[in-house]
């Protein structure tokens, strides 16, 4: 598996100090807690070293098979790990119906390990950030154009890879409401991976496409320069149209990146972090 240590997720900085609204915190634990129970099991792999139970079943129930392993995980750095796998779904399964982020961030991660060696340090520091993540993402969505997320027919197709890949929980069923302590826990590996910002929209959240949509927008929107097109995202997602608003923070952000900007980002970060360890 290809992180160092699990950790807790990194959020986007420009909300990072807004108050969770509507359902505390106990209750949305446990509200995504009964989602992720009655979500289905996506695969049945199981990872031993670094993770624990949890972590594995966060894995079974959010994270497709085609994003974890030695050959297919992308290298994400321990802060941002799950929220970054998270992201990788949503953009890889529902938005772009392609792994490309995947493969490319994987090459990025290899040449970077190359270049550790040929330095002679071995320092990990081939493990991306989530913004570098997040900017590669764009860059794809960049090649795309922008015809893929806003012509009626490719839209149609997102929308029904969402409805698909989302199968949502039916929260009034007696399975869903039952308390269970061991998906509490599982829950809250969920509400960490939404920045505090958003969290209150948890409360919304029915599966695993409107949790995705959260975190992506949770990793664009601070790459979205114009005021407007910011402003029609938190529009977008005030009213619980968590698809519309992804798309519109992936556009956005693909406006406002350029492929130097996201690799020198990337170089910025390797020399950082080689300098500090």
């Amino acid at each position: 598996m290809s992180v160092k240590k699990a950790g807790a997720d990194a959020g986007d900085t420009a909300e990072m100090k807004e108050e969770t609204a509507g359902m505390k915190e106990a209750d949305l634990v446990t509200r995504l807690g009964a989602m992720m129970k009655n979500m289905p099991n996506l695969h049945d792999l199981e990872f031993e070293i670094g993770f624990n139970l949890h972590s594995n079943t966060f894995f079974r129930k959010l994270i497709p098979a085609e994003l974890l392993g030695e050959d297919k995980g992308v290298r994400i750095d321990s802060d941002s790990f799950y929220k970054g796998l998270v992201f990788l779904d949503y953009f890889c399964t529902v938005v772009q119906d392609s792994y490309k982020a995947r493969d490319n961030l994987i090459t990025i991660s290899k040449k970077l390990r190359e270049l550790e060696r040929d330095l002679g340090v071995d320092k990990e520091l081939s493990y991306l950030t989530l913004e570098s993540v997040a900017g590669e993402a764009a860059l794809c969505a960049i090649e795309k154009g922008e015809a893929f997320y806003t012509e009626p027919k490719a839209l149609d197709a997102i929308r029904k890879r969402y409805k698909a890949v989302n199968g949502d929980v039916d929260f009034a069923s007696p399975a869903a409401r039952k308390p269970d302590p061991y998906f509490k826990a599982i829950g809250m590996m969920a509400y960490d991976v939404v920045s505090p910002g958003r969290r209150k929209h948890l409360e919304h959240v029915n599966g695993r496409a409107d949790l995705g949509a959260l975190v992506l927008i949770d990793c664009m929107i601070g790459q979205v320069k114009d005021k407007k097109a910011a402003d029609d995202v938190k529009a977008a997602v005030e009213k619980h149209d968590y698809l519309t608003a992804s798309l519109l923070a992936l556009q956005g952000a693909a406006r406002s990146i350029t492929k130097e900007d996201v690799y020198k980002r990337i170089e910025d970060d390797f020399n950082k972090r080689l300098d500090q360890k």
